[in-house]
Order: structure tokens, then C-alpha cells, then sequence
């Protein structure tokens, strides 16, 4: 299976299982349909951003997926764009990463624009993103198309572009490892050999915590053993005293 016709319907989209790759892992047919709500809103047609702005300091994935795939980033975005009707695109990546921004701009369509973020935290959360690219403020408990925007990860449009199931995850790896990495996996793959593939811990004594967000803007904490999926989850391992020394996504 190739890449995606530019005039592939929500259907289409919904028989490759793509879901999204920023965490939440919401189907994206789903998010593609929802036009009836995006009107709703009242703004004419929705602006789609592409959300290329990691929230945690030690995250590198969606800049280094950009870089290495924009080709099939941007062509998952005219898929994405023509879907829910959008005639505006936007991409979010913070300013400091001038080579990525330089190809970003030598390969975006006409209708694409790069939106330049400073380098704080959290300038990858999608409301951030949303009022610092439109200056559009989603209400309390809303959601991007309620006022008139979708929102999409790097790697999502990225798996669209390429118009075929998704059986691999890109993940970073840093902090307390030999050689802090940003991998492809397959899904499945275990936080063990995540760290593996990167060469290793160098703390002595270290842990896995996980974090998952079972509900919208709220963390809850576990430990997770070794051979627990790399791909559901972000994640953080490190020694007792150190928070984060090793986090992957």
C-alpha cells in the first residue's frame, strides 16, 4: 500500500487504523469527520496545525520526524486539510530549530505556513499551540475544532502520508543512556530494549515510572516493569533522586 490519493474520503482513512501519535491516541478518521462540529463554530473553514512542538525539554521525536519525513508529512496534511475542508495550514516547531524550520519552508505548499514558538514549557500542548499560532482560546474542557482548528501530530500525518497501516512507533530516548536517541520501533517493542537501543542506563540504580493521561489534562503515576510496551504511554525512567534521567515517547 503507497501513499494516500489527495482525494481519499474519511472511509479510506478509517481502514488504515491510523490513530494519533502525540499520546492520546485518538482515532483520526474520527477527528476527520468531525466537520458538523468545526462548523458549529462559526469561524468558516477550520485552520489545521500541525503540532511539531514537543512539550517536555528532553523530547526530540516530532522535530527529528519532521526533518527525516517532510514529504510525507506535508502530504498527509493535504489529505487531512482537504477531509475536513481546510484551505489554511499551520505548523508549530519552536524557533530554536532553524535547520528543521529550513526545510520545513523550502518543501511547504503554498497554503502551509510555519508558525515560529519560543522554547518554553508547554509550548506543545495543543491549547497553546492553538492560541499562539490564532490567538483562538479553546473554552474550559473544549476542544481544538470548537474553535475552529484541528490539530495533528508530526507522526500522525506523517503515517497518513505514507497511506499504510501503522505497525511502528517513533520514540525518544535521553537523559540518563549511553546515546540519547531518537528510534523507530515496532509496536510492541518493550521499555526495556527502548533503553537498549540506546545503548543502555548509565545510572546504577534506576526505576520505570509511567504516566498516563486516562482523563483529558490529568496524570496518574505507576511503576511499569521493564517489558512493559514502549509505544502506549510516555514515559520516565530514572534512579530514585532523579525525576526524569531517561524519558521516551
Amino acid at each position: 500500500m503507497g501513499s494516500v490519493a489527495t482525494g481519499a474520503t474519511v472511509r479510506d482513512i478509517a481502514s488504515l487504523g491510523i490513530v494519533g501519535a502525540g499520546g492520546a491516541g485518538f482515532p483520526l478518521a474520527r477527528k476527520l469527520a468531525a466537520q458538523a462540529e468545526i462548523q458549529q463554530a462559526g469561524l468558516g473553514p477550520p485552520i489545521y496545525l500541525v503540532n511539531a512542538a514537543e512539550c517536555e525539554p528532553l523530547l526530540h521525536k516530532d522535530k527529528e520526524v519532521a526533518r527525516a519525513f517532510a514529504d510525507q508529512m506535508f502530504a498527509g496534511l493535504r489529505v487531512a486539510m482537504q477531509a475536513v475542508g481546510a484551505r489554511e495550514g499551520i505548523v508549530g516547531v519552536k524557533a530554536k530549530y532553524e535547520d528543521v524550520i529550513e526545510i520545513l519552508r523550502a518543501k511547504a505548499p503554498a497554503n502551509v505556513r510555519l508558525h515560529l514558538m519560543g522554547n518554553y514549557y508547554p509550548a506543545g500542548d495543543e491549547f497553546i499551540l492553538v492560541y499562539d499560532a490564532t490567538r483562538r482560546v479553546i473554552p474550559p474542557g473544549g476542544l481544538p475544532l470548537h474553535v475552529g482548528c484541528v490539530v495533528s501530530n508530526v507522526e500522525t500525518l506523517v503515517n497518513l502520508g505514507r497511506g499504510r497501516p501503522v505497525t511502528r512507533k517513533y520514540l525518544t530516548v535521553a537523559g540518563a543512556v549511553a546515546n540519547p536517541v531518537t528510534i523507530e520501533t515496532p509496536i510492541g517493542a518493550t521499555l526495556g530494549e527502548a533503553v537498549a537501543a540506546a545503548g543502555g542506563a548509565t545510572a546504577d540504580r534506576w526505576a520505570i515510572r509511567a504516566t498516563c493521561w486516562a482523563i483529558r489534562s490529568s496524570r496518574t503515576w505507576r511503576c511499569a516493569p521493564k517489558d512493559s510496551p514502549a509505544s502506549n504511554c510516555a514515559w520516565f525512567w530514572g534512579p530514585p533522586s532523579v525525576a526524569s534521567a531517561i524519558c521516551a515517547r
